[in-house]
């Protein structure tokens, strides 16, 4: 199925019918990321329902599982979608620093979906590689802490001057490599914030 959705060709692929909230939160996904970041790069974007895994994404691209449930669906969507900006477009090294593609996917997913939640692990650093992370703990840390961190950063700073930061460091940071204290510099700057709390979690970048 080809849904011509504002100049980008978006194309489902399925062996039987596509679930209406894939379809409808890729969409809606796509509108969102456009508005808040800036424009999809790209002409196409092709959605694949696979049988296994749960999500996975790359340019152009996203995977999402035919054996998820039907309530998980709008949250998988929705990041794969996310992960076209970051790390689509903004890179970074995803082993290295999962915080700037998968914290800011996580975060990215659930302001849209309004699913923010408490993480089920205690609070740990930020800034670690994928390696440095307990199997059990390791999405509760980088991807619902981080997003939590990100929106308490939003609450404090104020929705126009994150917003702003965040479009800023985007627009900067097309088809480049960028890290997580370039990330931070520049909504910092956007907003006023004064950047010492981030040591907290993130202590290997404000030493």
């Amino acid at each position: 199925t080809t849904v011509s959705h504002n100049g980008v060709s978006v194309r489902f692929y399925s062996t039987s019918a596509i679930a209406n909230n894939v379809k409808k939160w890729t969409l809606a996904a796509l509108d969102r990321f456009d508005n808040k970041l800036g424009a999809y790069p790209y002409d196409k974007l092709t959605v694949a329902m696979t049988p296994g895994g749960s999500g996975m994404e790359s340019p152009g691209m996203t995977w999402i599982s035919t054996t998820e449930p039907a309530a998980n669906l709008a949250y998988l969507a929705v990041h794969e979608v996310a992960h076209q900006w970051f790390y689509g477009i903004v890179g970074n090294n995803q082993a290295n620093a999962p915080f700037l593609d998968e914290g800011v996917a996580d975060f990215l997913t659930r302001d849209a979906l309004g699913s923010f939640r408490i993480s089920r692990c205690a609070n740990h650093a930020l800034d670690k590689s994928v390696y440095r992370y307990s199997a059990k703990c390791y999405n509760e840390v980088v991807y619902v802490q981080s997003s939590t961190y990100i929106n308490k950063y939003r609450n404090d700073v104020g929705d126009s001057k994150f917003w702003s930061g965040m479009g800023r460091f985007y627009r900067q940071n097309e088809f480049k490599i960028a890290n997580t204290r370039l990330f931070w510099d520049t909504l910092d700057k956007a907003s006023g914030y004064n950047s010492r709390p981030h040591a907290d979690r993130f202590p290997s970048l404000y030493p």
